[in-house]
């Protein structure tokens, strides 16, 4: 099936808006940089993105969160005297998900194809959804490390004389990529 101009030229503007906005985004979070003593950094989150220690990981990472802003934005440790001596990096990246389109099926297709079949069948209908959502989150995540920060992480870990834990992995090695920490009920 042919793609007429009109959606072609409605996609490119799309897609030019998007990234415009990803890089104010990018702009805003350089900007709101949080800071925190790096005395209270060693004695409560040190142990525990080291990996030496999971003990209190949930509240300690509601904290951090908290201290952060989201989990997306890094941390400045400051001195006694105000000045940042190491960033921590974001403990999630938001760009495993790829805001680009890809060949699959355009969602609007499928939900109306969805439609038109759960007349029929509703279960049909969602299984069409579901998988067609599925397949689009598969084919728009990524499981490439970051090695931006992967070095600030060794940066700040060997400033402390520490190394990161094998069973540390990002603090939990049972979390697939782009899982949060944080469970919806």
């Amino acid at each position: 099936m042919q793609d007429n101009p009109i959606r072609t030229h409605q996609r490119r503007e799309f897609q030019k808006r998007m990234e415009r906005l990803q890089s104010e985004f990018n702009a805003l979070d350089k900007e709101d940089v949080r800071s925190l003593p790096e005395g209270i950094f060693v004695r409560d989150f040190l142990p525990l993105f080291s990996g030496e220690s999971v003990e209190n990981r949930e509240t300690l990472l509601g904290y951090w969160y908290l201290i952060a802003g989201t989990p997306y934005h890094p941390v400045n440790l400051v001195d006694e005297a105000g000045r940042v001596v190491v960033q921590v990096p974001p403990l999630q990246d938001r760009n495993v998900l790829s805001a680009k389109p890809n060949s699959a099926k355009e969602l609007s297709v499928v939900f109306e194809e969805a439609k038109q079949k759960s007349s029929l069948s509703p279960a049909l209908g969602q299984q069409m959804i579901a998988a067609a959502l599925n397949s689009q989150l598969q084919t728009k995540t990524t499981t490439t490390v970051n090695e931006t920060w992967s070095k600030q992480w060794e940066t700040v870990l060997s400033r402390y004389g520490k190394t990161l834990s094998k069973s540390a992995a990002g603090v939990n090695a049972n979390q697939q990529p782009g899982e949060s920490d944080f469970e919806i009920e």
